[in-house]
């Protein structure tokens, strides 16, 4: 619980800790007048980047899987189990996941790399689980970690 905590305040801190740093900085020089409205902008774009794609949690549903972020979920439908891998917070030997579209902080995934998704919560432990199935119609090997059944 505690490790889990520590990596999405990880997460948030580099995020927002940037934005953050400017709004006080620019405060203390006397330039928040001048600044405020396209930080305050910039600050709304990335919390609605953040909610949709920012990894929160997984549920095994009747052979289903619901990947979820703070404002929506996907399905994942689970045909096969291949195995599972010990590794770390990115499967082994698949670091090209960093490059792949969606959530890619090497703390937590929720990418999607053509015919392999990623997904991992901040409870990750470093058992990745290998599946064959389908997400959003689409056939897939989808490696999951964190995950409670």
């Amino acid at each position: 619980m505690l490790r889990g905590l520590a990596v999405r305040l990880f997460e948030l801190l580099a995020i927002f800790g940037p934005l953050v740093t400017v709004l006080l900085a620019s405060y203390y020089a006397g330039y928040l007048i001048h600044i405020l409205a396209p930080l305050l902008f910039a600050l709304f774009v990335a919390t609605l980047i953040v909610l949709w794609f920012m990894p929160s949690s997984c549920r095994f549903l009747e052979g289903r899987l619901g990947l979820c972020t703070p404002v929506r979920c996907k399905r994942a439908e689970l045909r096969e189990f291949e195995g599972e891998v010990k590794g770390g917070r990115i499967p082994p030997g698949k670091t090209y996941v960093l490059f792949c579209f969606g959530w890619r902080f090497p703390t937590t995934l929720f990418s999607d790399c053509g015919k392999e998704f990623f997904f991992s919560t901040p409870s990750c432990d470093g058992r990745w689980e290998k599946w064959r199935g389908t997400v959003d119609g689409k056939e897939k090997e989808i490696w999951i970690c964190g995950c409670r059944r």
